[in-house]
């Protein structure tokens, strides 16, 4: 779980000085304004910040999967759970409804992942 967490923190790293890179070049940035725009990038951003936890817990729910798991059961678990979770945060927040024929299409899908991984 640490490893999780040290690489979502040099991603935003990464990430927030790549953009301080192209926002403000090298050394010319106003304190102000740099400051001003970072308040700006935070707000915009705090939407995100909900599937961005999620997405740190799915990542040591691996993990921890597998250390736990045999090889099979942990590749069959991955993939079966990916479908189903990007099904499902694909439809809720948009806050679309699956159709009477994708249900049950999702549980026939991770049904394939399952056969075809044995």
């Amino acid at each position: 779980s640490v490893a999780v967490i040290i690489t979502e923190l040099s991603k935003l790293l990464i990430c927030f000085a790549a953009w301080a890179l192209t926002r403000h070049g090298v050394g010319k940035a106003e304190s102000s304004k740099f400051r001003n725009d970072i308040v700006d990038l935070l707000r915009s951003s705090l939407p995100l910040v909900i599937p961005a936890g999620l997405f740190v817990f799915q990542q040591v729910l691996v993990i921890v999967a597998a250390s736990n798991l045999d090889a099979v059961t942990f590749e069959i678990f991955g993939q079966s759970f990916k479908i189903v979770t990007t099904a499902i945060f694909a439809a809720v927040p948009p806050q679309q409804t699956l159709a009477a024929t994708q249900s049950p299409t999702l549980s026939v899908l991770a049904d394939g992942v399952v056969v075809v991984a044995r």
